[in-house]
C-alpha cells in the first residue's frame, strides 16, 4: 500500500500568489480533478488513486493550508 511519504514523494509543487501550493498529476486521458473535503487532503485519493490513474488523467492539490501546501495563516 502506498505510504503518505510515497505520496508526497510522487508529487510536485507550483507557485500561487508567493505560496508552495503540492499536487499531484498522474495517467493519461480525459482529465479528473479531485477536491479534497474540509479539513483533509489530498491524501484523500490515495486508495483509489491507482484505479483512477489507469483510466484518467487525474490531478489532486492540497489546497492553500492544508495537506503538504503552504499554511499562512
Amino acid at each position: 500500500p502506498m505510504t503518505l511519504n510515497d505520496w508526497k514523494t510522487r508529487g510536485k509543487f507550483f507557485s500561487y500568489r508567493g505560496h508552495q501550493i503540492f499536487y499531484r498529476d498522474e495517467g493519461v486521458g480525459f482529465p479528473v480533478l479531485c477536491i479534497h473535503g474540509f479539513p483533509t487532503a489530498s491524501w484523500d485519493w490515495h486508495c483509489v488513486w491507482p484505479e483512477l490513474t489507469s483510466r484518467f488523467r487525474v490531478v489532486a492539490l492540497d489546497m492553500i493550508g492544508f495537506g503538504f501546501s503552504d499554511k499562512p495563516y
